[in-house]
């Protein structure tokens, strides 16, 4: 089974929409649906923002569904000066940049057979480190900041606690996000207009993988 995660509804939308439903139901006051997309056993939840909550509900949907897979999905900020509204990203690691001291931050991996997939499914996407920290960054100071500090790419307020849940219980996963800002002082306002045409995007993609694919072979 492959656990598909998003901050928000729209950000998994397209499953909620799509998948021949096997299950609905409510954990921890999220709603979530099983089904099956393909060949693969799905389950699609939404429903976090920050690090405690994507943490909390992630270990509930492990504890209870057992996934051999997390796929995190959604929209996310654009670090490098290379990206630009619009540009899918994938993460090859992620890493919390708010983790004092900065020696202490610590990457995980993403994986790296579902990066192939992805990438053969959308070969436009931008690769790199994405950044996880508990704050909407409209700074450009803080930007330079993470930046320099993390060699990250993009950021979001999640992405690392998924992933750091999901490898403490021995699961693979993989983030694939789209950037909606530039972190930059028009950040809120690029967010509003944005998010709202892009943030399903990854998850078209990830839906059509699944279509041709085998992820988790029992």
């Amino acid at each position: 089974m492959i656990l598909i995660t998003g901050v928000f509804d729209a950000e998994v939308q397209p499953f909620f929409e799509s998948i021949m439903k096997l299950e609905v139901g409510n954990l921890l006051e999220r709603r979530y649906v099983r089904g099956v997309v393909g060949h693969n056993e799905i389950v699609v939840t939404s429903g976090f923002v920050g690090k405690v909550e994507a943490a909390m509900v992630t270990q509930a949907f492990i504890d209870k569904f057992h996934p051999g897979m997390v796929i995190h999905v959604g929209a996310c900020g654009g670090v490098s000066d290379k990206l630009k509204v619009g540009d899918l990203v994938l993460a090859t690691e992620v890493v919390e940049y708010d983790v004092y001291p900065t020696h202490r931050m610590k990457r995980f991996k993403s994986s790296v057979a579902l990066s192939e997939r992805i990438i053969n499914q959308a070969p436009d996407v931008y690769i790199g480190i994405l950044a996880t920290g508990d704050k909407l960054v409209s700074d450009p100071k803080l930007k330079k900041w993470v930046a320099e500090n993390t060699d990250a790419v993009a950021l979001d307020m999640d992405s690392a606690a998924v992933a750091k849940v999901a490898t403490a219980n021995g699961v693979e996963f993989g983030v694939f996000k789209i950037v909606v800002d530039l972190c930059d002082e028009k950040a809120e306002e690029d967010f509003n207009e944005y998010f709202p045409r892009y943030a399903m995007i990854p998850a078209v993609h990830i839906m059509e993988l699944l279509k041709h694919h085998v992820i988790i072979r029992s």
